[in-house]
């Protein structure tokens, strides 16, 4: 992919689609599970898992939950 994730993010679906952290975005779809970790961290567990670990960054916390409680 040659764009950024800044340009990606802002083209798909807000309503499917989170920025996670400055090196990810997810599919609420994929969410199988969200663990609370030390730090006020969120770990996200997907279907299919990734390769990377996706960890919901703490300035990200707030608005990753109300996002994906709608």
């Amino acid at each position: 992919i040659d764009s950024s994730l800044d340009v990606i993010s802002d083209e798909l679906n807000p309503s499917l689609f989170f920025r996670i952290s400055r090196g990810c975005i997810v599919n609420t779809k994929a969410i199988q599970s969200i663990i609370k970790q030390a730090g006020g961290r969120l770990r996200i567990v997907s279907t299919p898992e990734s390769d990377m670990e996706m960890t919901v960054s703490r300035s990200r916390v707030d608005d990753f939950l109300k996002w994906i409680e709608k």
